[in-house]
């Protein structure tokens, strides 16, 4: 989309003819949108770690907190008699 000064937007068709990532070149016959591919890698990725963290969090509230790992990962408030000592 390109802006112009007065407010209105005009969309406008580029056809792309060939595409060069990293030296590779990319068929993609005249569609390109390379941002999806990113994003929907990046969705994947954070989807598998809060699966990973939602684990953690279940095994720590089925142990009270009794494991080391989970507990070591979540942070603590110290009362004033801790932070002096």
């Amino acid at each position: 989309m390109k802006l112009y000064p007065h407010g209105d937007t005009v969309p406008v068709d580029v056809v792309v003819q060939s595409l060069v990532v990293n030296g590779e070149e990319w068929n993609l016959g005249g569609y390109l949108d390379i941002g999806i591919v990113d994003t929907m890698k990046d969705l994947m990725v954070n989807f598998v770690g809060a699966v990973v963290f939602s684990i953690f969090g279940v095994i720590y509230l089925k142990n009270r907190g009794k494991g080391r790992l989970a507990s070591s990962l979540i942070p603590k408030v110290r009362d004033s008699e801790e932070k002096q000592g």
